[in-house]
């Protein structure tokens, strides 16, 4: 675990992250009055989230294999990162979605079947804790690897191969 502790800080940092974006999300109206914009705004949280992955991989760059990382090692780094990301999404969304933004999934039950024309059922089988759980530690730990495997390669040393 000791070859990890950057993957798990930064994993942390990316999960408080997530929590604070949630909280940012509700502070301006899109879990309820712009519930129809929150498609569009909610993925703005990428552009800090490849942040937070390239401050990690550079940090283990620098610290862990002293300014000589090759491309391998720093798309498992940034991998082992998006695992723990994922693990720990799981009690970050649901803290979200109950603590800080309880009324989202009502609220978007709501809007689809007012405005889109959803049933009950459709928009309650998307709009649930056990969806979002799962999409989450699944997004999690697909945008990880990605974007691991380009920044890996923009931060690996240049007279490293691979």
């Amino acid at each position: 675990m000791k070859n990890f502790q950057i993957e798990y800080k930064w994993a942390l940092i990316l999960t408080v992250l997530g929590i604070v974006w949630i909280a940012l999300e509700r502070a301006v109206g899109l879990h309820d009055q712009h519930i129809d914009q929150h498609p569009i705004y909610t993925n703005i949280v990428v552009l800090p989230s490849v942040l937070v992955y390239y401050l990690a991989l550079r940090e283990k760059k620098s610290s862990f294999f002293k300014n000589q990382m090759d491309w391998k090692q720093g798309f498992l780094s940034g991998s082992v990162m998006a695992i723990f990301a994922a693990l720990m999404s799981i009690p970050a969304v649901f803290f979200s979605l109950k603590v800080v933004s309880p009324d989202f999934f009502a609220n978007q039950i709501k809007y689809q079947i007012e405005v889109h024309g959803r049933t009950l059922e459709t928009a309650s089988s998307y709009f649930n804790m056990n969806t979002y759980l799962i999409t989450s530690a699944i997004g999690s730990i697909s945008f990880g690897i990605v974007v691991s495997a380009i920044v890996a390669y923009f931060l690996k040393s240049k007279t490293q191969k691979g």
